[in-house]
């Protein structure tokens, strides 16, 4: 008999469970606002809409709400900021930004050990501390424009923690137009060329 009511009561907890399990897993959220744009989670495929700026995100333990666990973004026309910590630690392989972004936030790339490529478009003014810092398998930096990409600030701290290269793109090979960049004649046109833009081209 005592069996039996220990099955019966197994049996009763097991059911109560199920359904809080269930609810658990439809309360995980797909979807919000960051900042002056929207965000929507797909499996692990994230997409970024909107007109402006992405919310900044404090620090590494202040998770962006997507979470880490992502593959892939699409970020689409409007957006014109990446912001901090937006993606750090994150499974993403490669990523294509759209003209309108002009600034990309410190550390917002940082431990994407993944990622192996990125496009640069010529929109970009400015790239944050840190910003692809560990990015062990980025190989390749696509750009279109020289004179664009050395008017870039890459806005590193002073004395910078990081053992890695201090180059914004992480030590990657720079691509010109679909060409490895192995010499460069700087034009007459320049009037400056900001800091830390080629350190650590090797």
């Amino acid at each position: 008999m005592k069996k039996i009511v220990y099955y019966i009561v197994s049996i009763l907890i097991l059911v109560s469970v199920l359904p809080l399990n269930a609810l658990a897993e439809s309360a995980v959220v797909k979807s919000g606002t960051t900042g002056d744009c929207t965000w929507v989670l797909d499996g692990t495929v994230l997409t970024i809409s909107g007109k402006g700026r992405m919310q900044n995100y404090e620090s590494p333990t202040n998770d962006a709400p997507w979470g880490k666990k992502i593959s892939n973004v699409v970020i689409n026309d409007g957006v014109t900021y990446i912001s901090d910590y937006a993606f750090f630690g994150s499974n993403i392989e490669s990523i294509t930004l759209p003209d309108t972004v002009i600034s990309i936030g410190k550390s917002s790339f940082s431990r994407c050990h993944e990622l192996k490529s990125i496009a640069i478009p010529t929109s970009i003014l400015s790239i944050g501390s840190y910003a692809f810092n560990d990015c062990w398998k980025l190989e390749k930096v696509y750009i279109t424009d020289l004179v664009k990409w050395l008017n870039i600030n890459f806005n590193w701290r002073s004395n910078p923690l990081s053992s890695l290269s201090h180059c914004g793109y992480g030590g990657a090979s720079l691509y010109l137009n679909g060409k490895m960049v192995e010499n460069i004649i700087i034009p007459n046109t320049m009037v400056e060329i900001k800091d830390y833009v080629l350190e650590g081209c090797s």
